[in-house]
């Protein structure tokens, strides 16, 4: 194995998306802190592609969105059981289905817009 696939194996998105890290480093800081944090940013009236798809803004914050929505939803599922009562990976990932059919409908069926 090569330097460079073991450190990104060992680095913290590696070890995330890998299903190896602590399900409480997964869930707190990426499920709860970076979409708090980066949803908020990225979301605004522009974000929604079929309300504006012809602004590049719109379309590139949409898609800096969805793949950062994905890679924690990835991260929260492929980690859930790293705990030590395996009740909190059934909570987690039940939070997760939530959380994705919540985005579903906050982004995809947008009840507000008429076309």
């Amino acid at each position: 194995m090569t330097d460079l696939t073991q450190l990104i194996r060992e680095s913290y998105l590696g070890r995330v998306l890998g299903g190896k890290a602590p399900l409480w480093l997964v869930f707190w800081p990426l499920g709860v802190g970076v979409l708090l944090i980066l949803v908020p940013l990225l979301d605004n009236s522009d974000i929604r592609l079929m309300a504006d798809a012809s602004s590049p803004y719109a379309v590139f914050s949409a898609i800096v969105l969805f793949i950062i929505h994905v890679l924690v939803w990835i991260g929260i599922w492929r980690c859930a059981f790293n705990v030590k009562w395996r009740g909190w990976g059934w909570i987690a990932r039940i939070l997760l289905i939530l959380m994705i059919v919540h985005s579903v409908r906050a982004y995809l069926l947008v009840p507000e817009l008429t076309i």
